[in-house]
This record gives structure tokens, C-alpha cells and sequence, in this order.
């Protein structure tokens, strides 16, 4: 049902391919490959919060796949959740140090926490809650 699935998926089905994988998963509650392919589908139509739950159903059932780790982190990271999506593609990489997509997303989680940051700070600057917004330099010469 998972190569049906992959079929009809192929073919831009992704109505009947979701369905193709539900089967699969109901004839085989324990196939992580099957909770995978449908994360991965729901993940392209943009059903963030159902990819997680596929995906998470996918890593309790191989919690040694690193692919999933990495999955879920890009769907955590859709879904604006940077710190779990950093903890997913982490463990990714401890799984498969080798793994070159997880370190390009752990390089773009470290980017886009970066930029968050720089932006929060300069808001709050601007809203004049910097602490040292207040401080006033001495006069020179003043000891």
C-alpha cells in the first residue's frame, strides 16, 4: 500500500495517495516508513500540525531514523517552533553525523534564532526597554 501510495502520490493524487498510506498504516500499525511517507505528504500540503503527528508516530516506532528526526524538524520549523526544530535536527545529526540536510537546517535554525534575536532586541530598544537605553556617560576628564 506505501508503493501505491508513492504511485499515486507520483502522479499528483495526494487525495487518494493520503488515503493509500492510511491503509497501510491500518494494515500495519507499527510501519514507521508508512507514518514517514504520509508526514511527508501532508507536509506539502501545508497540514503542519497532522506531518508532526505522523511524523512523531514515525520516530516512536524507529527512534534510530534519522531522516525522521530531520523531517519533523523541518515541519516544527514551519510551524515557527525554532528551539524544537533545533533539538529534532540535532539529534538527526547525532544519528547520522554524516547527514548534509540536517546541518544545512542546523545551520538555518542558528540563522533565523539569530535574526529573531537581533530583532527582538532592537524592538525592545526601540520601545525603551534596553537597560542601557538610560545611561548616561560621565563628562570627560570627570574621575
Amino acid at each position: 500500500m506505501i508503493a501505491e501510495g508513492n504511485r499515486l502520490w507520483s502522479e499528483n493524487k495526494v487525495e487518494d495517495a493520503e488515503v493509500s498510506f492510511k491503509k497501510a498504516i491500518e494494515a500495519d500499525p507499527d510501519s514507521p516508513e508508512a507514518y514517514g511517507r504520509l508526514g511527508a505528504l501532508l507536509m506539502v500540503q501545508n497540514r503542519g500540525d497532522d506531518a508532526i503527528a505522523a511524523y512523531q508516530e514515525a520516530i516512536t516506532r524507529d527512534s534510530e531514523n534519522a531522516k525522521y528526526f530531520a523531517a519533523l524538524s523541518i515541519a516544527y520549523l514551519h510551524k515557527g517552533y525554532h528551539a524544537m526544530a533545533k533539538e529534532m535536527v540535532e539529534r538527526a545529526i547525532e544519528l547520522d553525523p554524516n547527514m548534509k540536510n540536517a546541518k544545512d537546517i542546523t545551520k538555518y535554525i542558528d540563522a533565523k534564532m539569530e535574526r529573531m534575536a537581533e530583532a527582538s532586541s532592537a524592538q525592545e530598544h526601540k520601545n525603551g526597554n534596553d537597560p542601557h537605553a538610560n545611561v548616561v556617560p560621565a563628562p570627560a576628564g570627570d574621575k
